[in-house]
């Protein structure tokens, strides 16, 4: 059995060196634009509610990164045993509802 993180960033490095000039000559070209232009005051602001969102999504996942360090010990280690009618159901009813 193969466990494949995909949330790993890995080496983007030979990914990203195009990009990385895109973005400093973005960057440039915004800050000839903003030197030419009078000074503005954008504003954004959050409610508390995005707080909450974003403080529940962080919480999630410190938990999820430890039940996948769990489940990685007990792949490892022989220990993990599948729940066949667990996946069995959740099969079914990802087909009932129309899912990929």
């Amino acid at each position: 059995m193969r466990i494949i993180d995909s949330n790993s960033l890995g080496n983007t490095a030979s990914q990203q060196t195009g990009r990385t000039a895109d973005v400093q000559q973005g960057q440039s070209s915004s800050k000839n634009r903003a030197a030419g232009s009078t000074a503005s005051s954008d504003t954004v602001e959050l409610s508390g509610q995005s707080y909450r969102i974003a403080a529940t999504l962080r919480a999630d996942s410190a938990a999820r990164a430890q039940r996948v360090q769990q489940l990685s010990a007990a792949v490892q280690s022989g220990s993990y045993r599948v729940d066949s009618a667990a996946v069995s159901r959740g099969l079914v009813n990802e087909a009932m509802m129309g899912g990929d």
